[in-house]
């Protein structure tokens, strides 16, 4: 009984399988011919621009981190093109956009806050320094370690 079991799984993944493949191979060919014709930067962005992330102004963050900071990324609320909320898309992006800086979750932990769309003041820390750009803040709590 569990040997037919196991072949009846068996044989409804292998048809699945079967019928998926052919519009999965086609769209993975797809997603490689575009981005064949990207630059290596406009790869590094793409997911930021997908989901409509304001990507220039993560330029400016990077710009202004440096390695070994923490980050809190402080964003405006709202939702993403994917139907993401801002802030995790934000976030999210931030992990590898801003590499090697590590995001944190907690502003107490950072040593810098990048703000999009809402200042890093409304957190109540003191900051060393901050550079503002066209509503994006780079706020310093202190040098990475």
């Amino acid at each position: 009984m569990i040997r037919a079991g196991l072949v009846a799984c068996a044989v409804v993944a292998a048809l699945s399988a079967a019928l998926a493949l052919p519009d999965t191979w086609s769209w993975l060919s797809e997603q490689h011919r575009e981005a064949a014709e990207l630059t290596p930067l406009d790869r590094y962005q793409a997911s930021g621009f997908n989901n409509r992330l304001p990507v220039g102004g993560f330029d400016f963050f990077r710009a202004n981190v440096r390695r070994g900071d923490r980050v809190f990324v402080w964003a405006r609320a709202g939702t993403t093109v994917r139907g993401v909320d801002f802030p995790t898309g934000a976030r999210t992006f931030a992990r590898y956009y801003l590499l090697p800086a590590t995001i944190v979750e907690q502003p107490q932990d950072a040593t810098v806050v990048v703000g999009v769309g809402r200042d890093p003041a409304e957190l109540g820390l003191t900051y060393k320094s901050v550079l503002r750009d066209d509503g994006f803040v780079v706020a310093r709590v202190r040098d990475p370690a």
